[in-house]
């Protein structure tokens, strides 16, 4: 055999060598290792200095992923209220992971209809993840699970209908009641108000009032959610929640939702989600001087954002907002708006120049700032719609 063959053959035995060896060299691994911006840190961000006015798309992408794993369980809020959806199932993890800063979780899976025979119907239930609640549960402090009931669909019919007759109304009380208790939850997020249409409120005070007592006998708590402060004649026409209508019902529930969100989106026009003295307001027009009320306000926080064009504008979840930064980085621009309290990201795409407004590490610690000030919790809308290291500062 040659000189040539032997050689041949013996980097092929070398290459065998290495390769049941393992595939990977040490620099090789060295190399597949996770870039140290998606580990997980031992400081939070406001200690890496992270929570700024300015602000460019690389600080974004650099940081979203990496959040404090010394602080995943440490409770900023006494009361912090979280929604979970199942079309952003990010959202599920996220709970599992920082479920000791929630005071409650509300998953949004129920609907209440009323059927053409007068009887009542609870769906939705195919959606209910019974380990995942107890995962959250196990992991949590003391964290209650309240899913969402909306009214979805009822007409002034059907509103009618129960406050004209009081054996439905107790009948919708006890199917509500019966349905929370059978899957052992915590109680319920109520969404009645934006879908009543009519003048008679004493009747939806007393609906209100019966469920809440009927829960409260079973050791289960109740949220109501309201709109905030209406800002034009057409916002409250979709439903208005006074100081008159909080202090008949403080007594009753056990909290309040605020909805303080979606400041702009309604009129498309490009614009803030949540400017921060409209929120402000918004809380003081429920309470104006109460600070122990207060305690029973869950203001909204959203976790996601609208990008906007000359024609209009659409919802921005995280994951579209890593996109949109990846694809802008070198031609976007951040810019802060001090008077509302959020960042604007402005970039062209087909020569159009469009606007974001989606939340930042500045924008959430500003609001959490009022948070405190006026004495009230939180409630985010919602959870898979956030970026990994928002949960740093709540």
């Amino acid at each position: 055999m040659s000189n040539f063959s032997v050689f041949f053959l013996l980097l092929i035995l070398l290459h065998a060598l290495a390769v049941g060896d393992g595939t990977l060299s040490k620099s090789s691994k060295k190399k597949g290792k996770k870039t140290s911006s998606k580990e997980l840190s031992s400081k939070t961000v406001y200690e890496r200095g992270l929570v700024d006015e300015e602000l460019k798309p690389r600080d974004v992408l650099k940081n979203y992923e990496s959040y404090c794993k010394t602080t995943v369980g440490q409770r900023g809020f006494e009361n912090t209220l979280v929604y979970v959806t199942p079309w952003n199932s990010r959202g599920y993890e996220i709970a599992k992971i920082f479920a000791g800063k929630f005071s409650y979780v509300s998953p949004v899976w129920l609907q209440v209809k009323r059927r053409r025979g007068g009887n009542f119907l609870i769906e939705g239930a195919h959606d209910i993840d019974k380990d995942w609640v107890r995962e959250v549960r196990s992991s949590g402090n003391n964290t209650r699970i309240v899913p969402r009931l909306l009214f979805e669909k009822w007409s002034p019919t059907d509103f009618h209908a129960i406050f004209s007759n009081e054996n439905a109304m107790n009948d919708l009380v006890n199917t509500v009641l019966n349905f929370m208790k059978a899957y052992h939850f915590d109680g319920v997020v109520l969404e009645v108000w934006m879908q009543f249409r009519g003048d008679a409120k004493s009747e939806l005070y007393l609906l209100v009032s019966k469920l809440a007592n009927a829960l409260h006998s079973g050791d289960l708590k109740i949220i109501l959610v309201v709109p905030p402060l209406a800002m034009n004649d057409a916002a409250k026409s979709r439903g208005v929640f006074s100081k008159e209508d909080f202090q008949l019902l403080y007594p009753v529930v056990d909290g309040f939702s605020l909805m303080t969100y979606d400041y702009s989106s309604h009129g498309g026009q490009a614009g803030p989600n949540a400017p921060l003295q409209w929120v402000r307001d918004s809380v003081k027009a429920l309470s104006p001087d109460s600070n122990e009320q207060r305690k029973k306000v869950f203001v909204g926080l959203n976790f996601y954002g609208m990008d906007y064009s000359p024609s209009g504008g659409s919802a921005v979840v995280g994951s579209r907002y890593i996109e949109l930064l990846t694809k802008h980085k070198s031609d976007g621009k951040f810019t802060w708006e001090k008077e509302i309290g959020e960042h604007s990201f402005y970039y062209k795409a087909g020569g159009i120049t469009r606007v974001v407004f989606y939340p930042t590490l500045k924008s959430i610690s500003e609001r959490l700032n009022v948070a405190k000030e006026l004495g009230v919790g939180i409630a985010v809308w919602e959870i898979g719609q956030g970026l990994d290291y928002f949960y740093d500062l709540l």
